[in-house]
């Protein structure tokens, strides 16, 4: 406990004091904004409108209020007063966008209040008047035109309402727009009006001049000679772009051909155009790439530091034109756990910079690492440029925190990428690995009732071929692909394993996940983000009939998991849901002991139950996941270029829908919290403190180090190949049958563990270390 508060001193002193120290000067800065004598703007609010909202007219006028923090604290925050010229002006604006919207006789007029304390609320008094009706809206020259119903849809071409010009400027650009992308480069567009003030009508109408239907007669690549000979033939640039002489001449089509080349990352600048001297009225167009290329060959490397990985290092080496064509090949190499694990185990280092990782004992065990090759090619047996393929030979050890460790000497991935519609990706892959996952004794013994280490080696704990075929598609609709302040993304994920496949009997079952996320501005700099997330994975295991809940296997590297700063923080990584709880050797005693008998006890050490220290566990994870989180972002008031806050509250359940009942449905879990983070060209890095009201869950409790110093030796072995599930009360016996120990799984069914709940209001506060948003 004491660790504890002093690091919670730490966090809390540290900012303090830096903030004491930037007071002086930033209130003197929020002085300087604000001239002497003028008032500060506490509330801002319109009477009267009925058109337009509340929202749009605070983003026409200048007159602001002062942020929420200085209003609500009043010693910081940015303070903001009124200008009376600009009050006048404000005015004026607001009259002239009614104007625009189509009333024309709306009148305004402002009333300011004295607050004291030299506060003032602004008022806008509105009084809109009738509208100008728009009566005939017409559109003539599309009659000639190819895919005439593709350029109007969804357009609103309806009249009847105001006489909203900015709604019809909008209708003329996006046809003209439209017209571009359908082959009409030459389109002219001529829009006209005709407003009867005593009637309070208006016509108007939009002229299309379509011009000539044009096709792409030729594509000339020109790539500048100043940075030396040109290093990718022009054949194979043109097959890049996809664009082809003969096809009609879009605007859509030459963008998506500069995304093509840029995908390859040998360009430094891709201009797509039509050639000098070309007229876009003209019927057959030679369009022009001009093209700077890069560097052709790269090497990378980096050291980097992580909460789970302690140090890690990785060098990429990239040829972006293997053997010509723009092929690319690219070699990886990773290792972590460096400090922590294998032979650069170091007890200072885990102890002192990687306590954390330090606890993982399944993956510390030895050094993960990552090996592999992965070659690309942008157009590889007649495939479209918009589908990229690749092909990766890999070996790897990687681990999940406290979860498992799989060990693959050889693995092969293809996939093929196509983006389906604009920034919207759809990946096909096949993944076929010859492995290893090992785990916990206790996890397969808690999950599959795979207690015995002879069935636990034939299912679970060997070297398996393991086939997946996978689809992902992601649909990208955010402002900002780091920091996202409006719009949406949506993310889906399908994964199979069969015999089919080609994957082992016992390795065969359907995943799925879906995942989306919605962003809106709230004002200023705050950002409410909203994130729903959903999964499950379905075994499908008939070959196993004679293992009821061996059917119901799923290699614990395809289970579902939750927790950690990407899901629900107010919960440690990967620890959401049923845990498998071990009993440590000394809270264990062996009570009795004959030839065919074993029989065990958990009790206090040095008077310390086992229920508060005696213990350790390993997440299980899922086959269902549900995940929602909803926080607020907003900027710091002090240094808002500096730090941003984050308010958030998280909820999500990990569960089993089959097997023991004791990692069956949890219940819901809910973390409230509060983030502070630096903004960096990476993005946020910071901490996040979730508070977790709930004690752990209940779970089963087991032992599996059964060497006691009067079992001899040739009892060893076979007392070693089963784990022992530990009553809460009473005893566990282990019985010799036919030369094999077992143990009546009716003693373990009849009760869980449960750990003893953390009494201290900052035990249950969870600090996160993260990167970036949380989604």
């Amino acid at each position: 406990m004491r660790p504890l508060r002093q690091r919670w001193r730490a966090a809390i002193v540290a900012p303090l004091v830096l903030l004491v120290l930037a007071l002086p000067g930033v209130a003197r800065a929020q002085l300087l904004a604000c001239q002497p004598g003028e008032p500060e703007v506490r509330k801002l609010d319109f009477n009267g409108n009925r058109a337009l909202s509340d929202g749009d007219l605070s983003q026409i006028v200048a007159t602001t209020t002062s942020s929420f923090t200085r209003r609500a604290f009043r010693f910081f925050g940015e303070k903001r007063c009124l200008d009376r010229e600009e009050l006048g002006r404000d005015i004026a604006r607001v009259k002239l966008y009614y104007h625009q919207r189509g009333y024309w006789e709306t009148q305004v007029d402002t009333v300011v209040t004295s607050r004291g304390n030299g506060g003032v609320n602004v008022s806008f008094r509105i009084v809109e008047g009738p509208p100008i009706r728009l009566t005939s809206l017409r559109i003539t020259g599309l009659d000639s035109v190819m895919n005439r119903k593709a350029i109007l849809g969804g357009l609103d071409t309806s009249s009847g309402g105001p006489y909203d010009e900015i709604r019809l400027t909008t209708l003329a650009d996006t046809i003209g727009s439209r017209l571009l992308d359908n082959g009409y480069p030459g389109a002219r567009i001529s829009v006209g009006h005709d407003v009867a003030t005593d009637t309070r009508t208006a016509s108007y109408y939009i002229d299309v001049d379509p011009g000539h239907l044009a096709r792409i007669g030729a594509v000339r690549i020109v790539v500048d000679s100043t940075q030396g000979a040109q290093k990718i033939r022009s054949r194979t640039v043109n097959k890049i772009l996809g664009l082809r002489p003969g096809q009609i001449y879009r605007r859509k089509d030459l963008i998506r051909a500069q995304r093509n080349l840029y995908a390859t990352d040998a360009y430094r600048h891709v201009e797509l155009g039509l050639a000098p001297g070309q007229s876009a009225e003209d019927s057959l167009l030679v369009v022009q790439a001009s093209l700077i290329e890069g560097d052709m060959r790269s090497m990378q490397t980096g050291v980097g530091w992580g909460t789970l990985d302690c140090f890690r290092t990785q060098a990429v080496y990239g040829d972006r034109n293997f053997l010509g064509g723009a092929r690319r090949l690219d070699l990886t190499g990773r290792v972590s756990k460096i400090g922590v694990a294998g032979p650069s185990k170091s007890d200072w280092v885990g102890h002192a910079l990687c306590p954390t990782a330090r606890q993982d004992s399944i993956g510390t065990s030895k050094l993960n690492y990552y090996t592999g090759a992965t070659y690309r090619q942008p157009t590889f047996f007649g495939l479209r440029a918009r589908s990229v393929p690749s092909f990766t030979l890999y070996s790897e050890r990687r681990s999940e925190f406290r979860q498992y460790v799989r060990t693959t000497p050889i693995g092969f991935l293809a996939s093929v990428s196509r983006e389906q519609w604009n920034r919207a990706p759809l990946t096909f892959g096949y993944q076929i690995e010859r492995g290893r996952t090992q785990a916990a004794p206790a996890y397969f013994c808690a999950l599959f009732q795979i207690c015995d280490e002879q069935l636990r080696t034939r299912i679970a704990d060997r070297t398996l071929l393991l086939a997946v075929a996978s689809a992902a598609l992601t649909v990208d609709r955010t402002d900002n692909p780091l920091s996202p302040t409006t719009g949406g993304v949506v993310r889906f994920e399908l994964r199979h394993a069969s015999q089919f496949i080609g994957s082992s009997a016992s390795l065969q079952f359907n995943r799925a996940i879906a995942d989306g996320s919605w962003f809106t501005p709230l004002g200023g700099s705050s950002v409410l983000a909203l994130r729903l997330r959903a999964g499950a994975v379905t075994p499908l295991n008939p070959t196993l009939p004679s293992f009821d809940l061996a059917k119901n296997f799923v290699p614990p590297q395809e289970r579902l998991y939750a927790g950690g700063t990407n899901t629900v923080r107010g919960v440690q990584q990967n620890e959401l849901g049923p845990l498998v709880y071990i009993a440590n050797r000394r809270y264990v005693e062996v009570v009795n002991v004959d030839a065919n008998t074993r029989t065990f006890e958990a009790k206090p050490y040095n008077h310390v139950d086992i229920a508060d220290k005696g213990y350790n566990f390993v997440p299980t994870g899922g086959t269902r996941l549900v995940v929602a989180n909803a926080e607020v972002r907003f900027r710091d008031p002090l240094f808002p270029n500096l730090l941003q806050w984050t308010a958030f509250t998280d909820a999500g359940d990990v569960w089993e829908s089959g097997g023991p009942a004791a990692v069956r449905k949890q219940s819901l879990r809910v973390t409230p919290g509060l983030g502070l983070s630096v903004l960096t060209f990476l993005g946020p890095i910071g901490m996040t403190a979730g508070y977790n009201p709930k004690q752990q869950p209940a779970g089963q409790l087991y032992y599996n180090d059964l060497y006691a110093a009067d079992v001899n030796e040739s009892a060893a072995p076979n007392v070693s190949n089963l784990t022992v599930c530990l009553p809460t009360s009473g005893f566990a016996t282990v019985k010799r049958v036919n030369g094999v120990w077992q143990q009546d799984r009716a003693e373990c069914n009849a009760s869980a563990f449960r750990p003893n709940r953390k009494s201290s209001f900052l035990d249950r506060i969870v600090l996160l270390f993260s990167i970036g948003q949380a989604f």
